[in-house]
């Protein structure tokens, strides 16, 4: 007689498809936004702590730049929660555009760069 076990039955789970965040450039992105409210506190924590225009405040600018990065980090993690196929594919036209107009009479000629060739 031998003891065959029952095999159990078990739950079929969903399967998620890999976020595919880079965790590398987040890290790297709020190690410098950590190293820059760092840097505003210390070079400016003597001059709000001496200055009556700030309410003698040496956390003023900290708590400024805290709040912005703050927002800027919120919006970023939410950036990463849309899919890039939703802003559609570039054109070659986009890659192209500086968003620079020309003046008019330049008809797309740079004016240092001619300067330079000269």
């Amino acid at each position: 007689m031998s003891h065959v076990k029952p095999k159990k039955k078990t739950a079929k789970r969903k399967y998620r498809k890999p976020l595919g965040y880079d965790f590398t450039v987040l890290f790297i992105v709020l190690i410098l936004v950590l190293f820059g409210v760092v840097m505003i506190f210390s070079s400016s924590y003597y001059y709000t702590m001496t200055t009556e225009r700030f309410h003698n405040d040496m956390f003023y600018f900290l708590k400024r730049q805290s709040l912005w990065a703050v927002l800027g980090i919120v919006a970023m993690v939410g950036m990463m929660h849309i899919p890039s196929q939703h802003f559609g594919r570039p054109r070659w036209v986009d890659h192209l555009r500086s968003g620079v107009r020309d003046q008019p009479g330049q008809h797309g000629e740079t004016p240092s760069l001619l300067k330079i060739q000269n």
